[in-house]
């Protein structure tokens, strides 16, 4: 492209203020000079930087496109070719379908009911409320915490909802009548997360106290403490088989226990800032991570590949061995539930994939611009799903070396502080500091 004479003239400008400003007085005397004596003001001093950065920001603009571009090209020629995209590979696509309005306060939680048509949220306001999916309408609010409530669950039946808050206490709702049927007391600081044990009959909750603990719901009892963590407890998550714990912490490590026993078996030292969250990894990504990890070696084998899918948690060893010993296999559905691995994400804007029997970080990826908020993996397990205060969405696909190949850019005009796949329909939600929730359609 050939620049007409002002467009020359305002680019010899631009380089001259660029040199006179960074005193290259040589320079500037003799392009001065083979420029025909222009002259410059002040304007000019910062125009040659300014129109740098609009280059590098649209380049990264392109990037992104080019991303995006790809992919809707992939799923064109998936369509033509009379494929059915697999439903269970679906991603978030823009628009939003519902822009969910009502909490007062930054968006601290959202999760998905494993059977109803609802979603619950909580939020800074103190309050919880569930709205329904299909419709985007808001259905009621629970209320009773006296201060933000933190981090919401629910149990495996969705037959209770457990809520955690920064005024101390864990609260237990029966989810058919909407009441609170226990209250929890017993950590000394802010509560920031908590989980169902997958049996159901238990919670586990995180704190800045330090200290993770298990309660027994029926009694309401703590029944066991687990200490080690050098600062807040910021995430805590169990295992698929219930057998291991893992917690994430501003001491910049992520903790692996044992729930029966109490102890600290792995202490996982990579990251270089606080880490905001964690998840297990299920059976099928299990697969994915263990084949990803083996093709990055030269020359690995497949039954090398085959020796790393049974990488499992300690209790999913024991299984396997009963079916060996020829009991009646019942034990086999364990293995299937995964577990092998935990994503990680933290405020150094990683996402780490850790390998639970050695504690060894195993693969990084590094796309955020900002603080990582959540991670979960997608139910086909090829995907790794991630939020951040970057206002960004991301995909990381698991089957391309965990490359960052899909996102949704300013998902929210704030900070994205959580995600939760839907597991009956492809429908993601997201919430935020912008106090609205997100509800994306997949496909």
């Amino acid at each position: 492209m050939v620049l007409s004479n002002s467009q020359k003239i305002e680019l010899h400008k631009s380089i001259l203020g660029y040199l006179k400003k960074n005193g290259f007085d040589e320079s500037y005397q003799v392009f001065k000079k083979a420029a025909g004596n222009l002259d410059v003001d002040a304007k000019h001093e910062a125009m040659l930087e300014t129109k740098w950065r609009s280059i590098v920001r649209l380049q990264k603009k392109i990037l992104q496109l080019e991303s995006a571009n790809k992919q809707l090209t992939e799923d064109l020629q998936s369509v033509g070719k009379g494929k059915k995209l697999d439903a269970s590979l679906a991603l978030p696509r823009e628009p939003q379908k519902f822009t969910l309005i009502g909490h007062r306060a930054p968006i601290t939680a959202v999760m998905f009911h494993p059977t109803y048509n609802v979603l619950a949220s909580s939020s800074e306001d103190a309050t919880i409320k569930i709205w329904d999916y299909e419709t985007g309408k808001f259905e009621r609010s629970l209320q009773g915490h006296q201060d933000s409530v933190q981090d919401v669950a629910f149990s495996a039946s969705g037959n209770l909802l457990a809520s955690c808050s920064a005024d101390l206490s864990i609260k237990i709702w029966n989810f058919e009548t909407y009441e609170c049927i226990k209250t929890l007391n017993g950590h000394d600081h802010n509560v920031s997360s908590v989980c169902f044990v997958p049996s159901g009959d238990f919670v586990i909750s995180a704190s800045r106290d330090k200290n993770i603990k298990l309660w027994e719901i029926a009694t309401g009892y703590c029944t066991r403490t687990y200490s080690g963590h050098d600062a807040w407890v910021r995430r805590v998550q169990v295992s698929p088989d219930g057998a291991l714990i893992a917690s994430a912490s501003m001491d910049q490590t992520v903790r692996i226990w044992n729930m029966k026993s109490g102890e600290c078996v792995k202490v996982c030292r990579d990251h270089d800032h606080v880490v905001e969250t964690l998840c297990f990894s299920n059976g099928k990504a299990d697969v994915f991570i263990a084949k990803m990890l083996a093709e990055e070696k030269t020359g690995t084998s497949s039954n090398d590949i085959a020796l790393a899918n049974n990488t499992s948690s300690s209790s999913s060893s024991s299984s396997k061995k009963e079916t060996k010993d020829g009991k009646d296999g019942k034990d086999e559905k364990k293995e299937d539930l995964g577990g092998a691995y935990i994503i990680s994400g933290s405020r150094d804007r990683t996402i780490k994939i850790w390998q639970v029997n050695t504690g060894a970080c195993v693969k990084t990826l590094q796309g955020h611009d900002n603080w990582v908020r959540q991670v979960l993996i997608h139910t086909s397990g090829r995907y790794i799903v991630s939020c951040g205060d970057d206002k960004t969405i991301r995909v990381w696909d698991l089957s391309k070396a965990g490359r960052n190949t899909f996102k949704i850019e300013n998902a929210h005009k704030s900070f994205v502080s959580s995600i939760d796949w839907n597991r009956s329909l492809p429908m993601l939600a997201s919430g935020a500091m912008d106090n609205t929730v997100q509800l994306w359609e997949c496909r």
